[in-house]
C-alpha cells in the first residue's frame, strides 16, 4: 500500500504522470519511468515540455511489450524498488538520498536509461558530479544548445546502428539543450550537415551524444539529448528514433535485439570503385586495367555523345571490368532544365552506349552533380535504376525515391574526390591523394557506411597517377569493405529489405527467426544479434546443422550467417 504522503504528492503532481494503480505494487512492473516535478518546473521556465518525453518512453515500453509505471522522483528518497529497468528522463536534480538509492539500484543489477545528466544538481541548484559522467567515464563534458537543426549518427556496429542506415543523421530540434562528451562507450555522435563530427571534426569520441556500457550486472544507456525531440515533419527520422529507443530499452531489459545487417556478411562498410569518364576519355583504360589486376568491378559513368564513339576500345575495357552508366550526352548540368530537355539528353546518351555494346546502361551520374526532380523522372522513363549524386545528403547508404511507385536509388557522394582534392585543396603529389582517400575511408568506415571511391578520367586515370587507384583499392580490401558496383548494392538492398528478422526469449532460450521474402536463394544472410546476457559466444540449440554460422564481433555483438532457400523461414534457437 502506498504511503499517504506519496498519494498526496501524486495528486498534487499530475494524474496524467503519476499513473501508479493503488492496487498494484512496484514489483508488478518491468519498467519504472521516473518523473520529476522539480525538473519539470525548471524546464517549463524555458518553455520546454518535460511531459512530452515521459509520454515518449511510455509509448516505447508499450512497443516492447513491457509493463511500466510512472513514478515521482520523491520515491527515490526511499528504497526505489526492484524493477529491471529505470528510465530517468531529464532528472537533473536529485537529493542525496535519491542519488544513494539509484546507486543501490545499479548494485542490484537494475539497468538504467538516462536522458540528460542524471543528478547533476542538488534540489537547490548546486552543481555536483552527475551519475552518468562517472559511470560512463565521461571527459570534456560540455553543454550544447543548437541554434539550427542538428543531427547525430550511430557508430557502425553499435546497438544504435541496428535502428537506422549507416551514417543516418537523426535530426532533432534546435533550441533544446544537449550534452556532448568524450567517452569510449560511444554509441552515436553529434554531426553536422557535411557528415562530420561537430564541433570537433577530427575527434569522434569528443562528440559523443549517446553511450552504452555494461557495468557489473547493470546496463547503462545514456542520451545527451531528449530523444523525443525529432525535427517537425520528418516522419522517417521519427521512426528511426523510436526504433533506436526501442532497441535500447530491449537491451536494457535484457531482451534479445536482432536486426538485418546493412551489408553482406555484416561487413564493416562497403566501397565502390567509380569513375567519371569525360575529358581525356582514353585514360579510363588505365583504371579498367587496375580493376582487372585487383579483381574488382567498377561503376563507370560515360559521357555518351561523340566522345564515347571516338573511343570504342575504352568502352569495351570498362564494360569488361564493371558496369556502365550514363554521364549525360553533353556534360551539361541538369538543374532547372525542362523535363523534356533532360529526357532527350539522357535518352541520347543511353542510345550511344547501347550502340557501343553496353546492355543495359544501369544508372545516371549527373554532370557537376546538378539535378532535380525532373531528372529523377527522366531516369525512370529511361529505365535506369539509380542516381549517383548529392541531392539527398543525409546518410552513408542508398536512399530510395519513388515516382508513381517506381523506385530510384540515390547514392550520395559524401567524400572528397580527386577533382576536389586538386582544385579546392591544391593537391599535386600522389601521396597526398592516397592519404586523403585513406582518411575518407576511415571516416566512412567508422559508421559502416558506403565509401564511393570517385575519380575522373582526366585526373587519377592519367598514367602517372593511376597507381593511386590501385593503392586505394588495396586499402579498401585491408579494411574489410565489401567492394561492389552500385548495381550490386541496389540488388542487395532490395533483397535485404524484404527479409524479416524477429527475436523473442522464453525460459532462457532465445528464438531468432529469419525469413527470406524473395524468390532467390540466399547464402549467408547476415543478422546482427545482441544477446540478453553479457556473453561473447552463444550455444545453438535444435538448429539445423548446416546453413547457420555464428561470428563474434566484440562490442558489435554477434552475427548469424544464415543460408535460406526462396521464401524459407529458419528459426535459430540460442542459449
Amino acid at each position: 500500500m502506498l504511503r499517504l504522503s506519496a498519494i498526496l504528492s501524486c495528486l498534487v503532481w499530475s494524474l496524467s504522470v503519476c499513473s501508479v494503480s493503488l492496487a498494484q505494487s512496484p514489483t508488478d512492473f518491468d519498467v519504472t519511468i521516473v518523473s520529476s516535478k522539480l525538473n519539470q518546473t525548471e524546464l517549463e521556465k524555458k518553455d520546454q515540455d518535460y511531459l512530452r518525453g515521459v509520454e515518449f518512453w511510455k509509448s516505447v515500453a508499450d512497443r516492447a511489450g513491457l509493463r511500466y509505471r510512472v513514478a515521482g522522483d520523491y520515491e527515490l528518497d526511499n528504497d526505489a524498488g526492484n524493477q529491471a529497468v529505470y528510465v530517468f528522463h531529464m532528472v537533473e536534480r536529485l537529493s542525496d538520498a535519491g542519488r544513494a538509492n539509484i546507486e543501490k539500484l545499479v548494485e542490484r543489477g537494475a539497468s538504467l536509461i538516462i536522458v540528460g545528466m542524471l543528478g547533476r544538481y542538488d534540489p537547490w541548484g548546486g552543481e555536483v558530479s552527475s551519475l552518468p559522467a562517472r559511470w560512463l567515464e565521461m571527459e570534456g563534458v560540455q553543454d550544447y544548445t543548437p541554434t539550427e537543426y542538428a543531427y547525430f549518427a550511430a557508430r557502425g556496429g553499435s546497438l544504435a546502428a541496428t535502428a537506422a542506415p549507416p551514417g543516418y543523421r537523426f535530426e532533432y530540434e534546435y533550441g533544446y539543450p544537449a550534452t556532448l562528451c568524450r567517452t569510449r562507450w560511444a554509441q552515436a555522435y553529434h554531426m553536422n550537415w557535411l557528415m562530420l563530427p561537430f564541433p570537433n571534426a577530427t575527434d569522434f569520441e569528443a562528440n559523443t551524444i549517446a553511450a552504452a556500457r555494461v557495468l557489473g550486472r547493470s546496463r547503462i544507456l545514456w542520451f545527451g539529448l531528449a530523444v523525443d525531440r525529432v525535427g517537425p515533419g520528418n516522419d522517417e527520422a521519427k521512426g528511426y528514433m523510436r526504433d533506436l529507443a526501442l532497441a535500447g530499452l530491449k537491451w536494457a531489459a535484457r531482451q534479445p535485439v536482432a536486426a538485418r545487417c546493412h551489408w553482406p556478411e555484416c561487413a564493416p562498410g562497403a566501397g565502390v570503385v567509380t569513375g567519371d569518364i569525360e575529358q581525356d576519355f582514353g585514360n579510363a583504360s588505365n583504371a579498367a586495367l587496375i580493376c582487372d589486376k585487383e579483381d574488382v568491378k567498377g561503376s563507370f559513368f560515360l559521357v555518351g555523345g561523340q566522345v564515347a564513339r571516338d573511343y570504342p576500345d575504352t568502352v569495351v575495357a570498362l564494360r569488361e571490368n564493371g558496369e556502365i552508366g550514363s554521364h549525360s550526352a553533353t556534360h551539361k548540368g541538369y538543374t532547372g532544365l525542362p523535363y523534356e530537355e533532360q529526357l532527350a539528353d539522357m535518352v541520347e546518351s543511353v542510345k550511344v552506349l547501347e550502340e557501343l555494346g553496353v546492355r543495359p546502361p544501369v544508372g545516371f551520374r549527373p554532370p557537376m552533380e546538378q539535378y532535380d526532380v525532373n531528372t529523377v523522372k527522366a531516369v525512370i522513363t529511361t529505365g535506369l535504376r539509380f542516381i549517383y549524386g548529392n541531392i539527398d545528403y543525409d546518410r552513408m547508404y542508398p536512399a530510395v525515391t519513388r515516382v508513381d511507385g517506381v523506385p530510384v536509388y540515390q547514392f550520395a557522394r559524401i567524400v572528397l574526390d580527386d577533382y576536389n582534392m586538386m582544385t579546392a585543396l591544391g593537391m599535386k603529389d600522389k601521396s597526398q591523394y592516397r592519404e586523403a582517400y585513406q582518411g575518407e575511408i576511415a571516416r566512412v568506415r567508422h559508421f559502416w557506411g558506403l565509401f564511393p571511391f570517385s575519380f575522373h578520367s582526366n585526373f587519377l586515370s592519367v598514367p602517372d597517377a593511376v597507381d593511386v587507384v590501385r593503392s586505394v583499392i588495396r586499402v579498401m580490401k585491408e579494411k574489410g569493405l565489401w567492394i561492389a558496383t552500385f548495381g550490386q548494392i541496389v540488388d542487395w538492398v532490395e533483397l535485404k529489405n524484404i527479409a524479416e528478422v524477429t527475436s523473442t526469449a522464453s525460459g532462457g532460450v532465445v528464438s531468432v527467426r529469419v525469413r527470406n521474402g524473395s524468390s532467390r536463394e540466399v547464402r549467408k544472410f547476415p543478422v546482427q544479434y545482441f544477446p540478453p546476457s553479457d556473453v561473447k559466444t552463444v550455444r545453438l540449440l535444435a538448429t539445423p546443422d548446416t546453413g547457420v554460422d555464428v561470428v563474434s564481433r566484440g562490442d558489435s555483438g554477434l552475427v548469424f550467417l544464415v543460408d535460406l532457400k526462396p521464401a524459407e523461414e529458419k528459426e535459430i534457437l540460442v542459449q
